[in-house]
């Protein structure tokens, strides 16, 4: 009987460090995965952190670049208006203190007519550059100035409309939808050999402003839709979907080779 039970004893005392074995082995497999998942968590965390970082950096390094280019336009209206302006109204005050007759007053009348002309495009134009309208004015009234400028030298035929009653909109949103405006109707005049172009300021809405523009021109290459999201390539079209990001906005393009592009800008009017 007691070797019968030294064998049971031991029998139990086996079975114990076997499940005390086991037990211990669950709990290292439960830490390892604990400090995996933590770990995955810390790495996802920072993942997150960085890519923020690096759209932070972004912002901030475009933001940068538009603010040299507002400021280099800024200087370049101010030149415009106080050298050119300048010369054109003192060869217009010249002109006007002349007596001619005949033929001869009747040209110096056209000149003083051509320069006259001249010299307001010239302000419309060291506003529009500086945004100076949009200060004193507000986006409206500063597209309607633009469109009414490109009528004037342009051959195609431009129209602006607007819906609904424009509400309140900070002035950097402004400047920068009314930049996206001049990027988009640019690339309309140097590629899409449009012969008509529609713009519409939809103001129907109460938590954001809506910017369309549409053209009848070649389209893109191939059947095109372009978003906030897909973005495109560099130049123009990348500008405008850069500066509608900086502004929280969502911009689409989308153009049908041989029928034209249309462009929709969609601004919240607060961030």
């Amino acid at each position: 009987m007691q070797k019968g039970s030294i064998i049971v004893h031991k029998d139990g005392i086996l079975l114990i460090i076997v499940f005390a074995a086991f037990l211990l082995a669950i709990l290292v497999f439960g830490f390892i995965v604990a400090v995996l998942k933590l770990y995955q968590k810390k790495e996802e965390a920072f993942r997150r952190e960085l890519e923020g970082v690096k759209i932070r950096f972004r912002q901030e390094l475009l933001q940068s670049q538009l603010d040299i280019q507002e400021q280099t336009l800024l200087n370049i209206a101010r030149d415009i208006h106080d050298n050119i302006g300048q010369y054109i109204s003192s060869a217009k005050h010249c002109l006007n203190t002349m007596e001619l007759k005949g033929d001869a007053e009747e040209k110096r009348l056209l000149a003083v007519d051509c320069l006259t002309k001249g010299l307001d495009d010239m302000r419309d134009l060291s506003k529009s550059l500086s945004l100076e309208i949009i200060k004193e004015y507000g986006l409206p009234y500063a597209i309607e100035k633009l469109v009414g400028q490109l009528k004037r030298i342009s051959t195609f035929t431009i129209l602006f409309t607007t819906e609904g009653n424009y509400g309140v909109m900070n002035e950097q949103r402004e400047i920068f939808l009314f930049r996206i405006l001049q990027e988009c109707l640019s690339n309309i005049m140097r590629h899409a050999c449009a012969t008509e172009i529609c713009v519409m300021l939809d103001c129907s809405e109460d938590e954001s402003v809506k910017l369309l523009v549409q053209d009848n021109g070649r389209g893109f290459p191939s059947d095109t839709v372009i978003t906030s999201e897909t973005g495109y390539g560099t130049g123009g079209i990348s500008h405008m979907v850069n500066r509608s990001k900086l502004i929280d906005g969502h911009i689409s393009i989308e153009s049908v080779t041989g029928e034209g592009t249309t462009v929709k800008i969609t601004i919240p009017y607060h961030a």
